[in-house]
């Protein structure tokens, strides 16, 4: 997804190209979306999300947030915690951009969170126009905000301007602050598992037909 790199010191992320910036946006806005069913409970035994949440809440962020408050398979969710909530605060953060909406005769400022604009992207990049209405709406809701009040029609036409100046260039330039939230919670995650899941492979041990494999569990305070 990624250009390598052989550079040792802090470095840009680079996409490959732009396919690979387009599926950057579209597993991102996954990751940024409510984990629910469509019918029933949640899917894999997962809290629902309550109404009247912050909008990181509405995220994997949420279930993250749940594991630190609650630790059972780790001891210290300290660096957890630090880690989901600098990359919470960060998306919940709005700024403004100037956009050249061409195709409507406008250019106006935007604005807006840096957590809406991903999950527009990710939508605008997964889907075609016919299943953008409810994006269609927001960016409408955007124009009208800014002072550019415009038709459902002309919305649709700004769809594409939006993709320029967001998901082909805002998006490329956040993207190297983005994987670095990403693997701070990758890492966070690691070290948040490692006391327990550290040494408890133990060794395998060949039957005469089959292999068993000796796992060893860490003892645990009485109280958990």
């Amino acid at each position: 997804m990624f250009a390598k790199t052989e550079k040792t010191e802090n470095s840009n992320l680079m996409f490959k190209d732009s396919f690979y910036a387009r599926l950057f946006a579209i597993l991102l806005v996954d990751f940024l979306s409510e984990v629910k069913a469509f019918k029933g409970p949640v899917p894999l035994g997962l809290k629902p999300v309550p109404s009247g949440v912050r909008p990181t809440d509405r995220t994997m962020l949420f279930h993250l947030r749940g594991v630190a408050a609650s630790p059972n398979l780790g001891r210290d969710a300290t660096r957890l915690v630090a880690a989901t909530e600098a990359f919470g605060d960060w998306l919940e953060a709005e700024f403004t951009a100037e956009v050249n909406f061409s195709d409507i005769s406008a250019v106006t400022d935007v604005r807006i969170s840096r957590i809406q604009y991903l999950k527009l992207c990710g939508d605008i990049a997964k889907h075609n126009l016919a299943r953008l209405s409810t994006n269609v709406g927001h960016l409408r809701k955007l124009l009208e905000i800014s002072g550019h009040p415009v038709t459902q029609q002309d919305a649709y036409l700004a769809i594409n301007n939006f993709r320029e100046r967001f998901l082909d260039d805002i998006l490329i330039y956040h993207s190297s602050q983005i994987g670095e939230f990403l693997n701070n919670i990758r890492w966070a995650i690691y070290e948040y598992l490692q006391p327990d899941s550290a040494g408890r492979f133990i060794g395998r041990q060949y039957l005469g037909t089959t292999w068993l494999t000796l796992i060893a569990c860490p003892a645990r305070s009485p109280n958990r």
